[in-house]
């Protein structure tokens, strides 16, 4: 558990920074195609967890599901990152393309989920804290993580349909993301 502990304050000070740097993305993607739906959900549930519950409930990030929410966040944005990287290099690679539109299946539950929970194991910290309203605005932020879900999974659902198995409309649609 010591470990855990170790790990967590050296890995909350990186995902401040990290998070940090989703406004930016946000902001760019806002004035692209991107759907800034879409966008808006995944930087406001990571700076919620980073910004919110890690701050004011230093005691929460202690727990193995803040290790496997940065594990899940870390292994999607990697195989993002070099999806465009390759995206940029005008290169191909049939494994990241699959990787990056096949891995949400199994990361998206496991980041969303912790993250959930860490909400969660707020819940009496923010009554002791803020009082009912406190208890109450992570109460809607429990209600309204798995509609969120559905609605990001759907997404990248559609999105591995044009990229994964629509092989000829994969380089249109993935230079238009840029």
């Amino acid at each position: 558990m010591c470990y855990i502990r170790f790990w967590v304050s050296c890995q909350f000070s990186s995902c401040c920074c990290c998070s940090a740097t989703y406004v930016r993305e946000f902001l760019g993607r806002t004035f692209s195609k991107s759907s800034p739906a879409t966008t808006f959900s995944q930087v406001f549930s990571r700076f919620v967890v980073v910004w919110y519950i890690a701050v004011f409930y230093p005691s929460v990030p202690n727990t193995p599901f803040y290790a496997s929410m940065i594990i899940a966040w870390s292994i999607s944005e990697i195989t993002r990152y070099v999806h465009y990287v390759l995206l940029i290099l005008k290169t191909k690679s049939s494994l990241v393309e699959w990787a990056r539109y096949s891995l949400f299946y199994v990361l998206y539950p496991i980041g969303a989920g912790s993250e959930w929970v860490l909400i969660f194991k707020s819940l009496p910290l923010a009554k002791e804290r803020f009082g009912i309203v406190g208890y109450i605005v992570n109460v809607v932020f429990l209600v309204i993580w798995p509609p969120s879900l559905a609605f990001l999974m759907s997404h990248l659902h559609r999105q591995r349909r044009r990229h994964v198995k629509g092989k000829g409309k994969a380089a249109e649609t993935s230079k238009k993301e840029l």
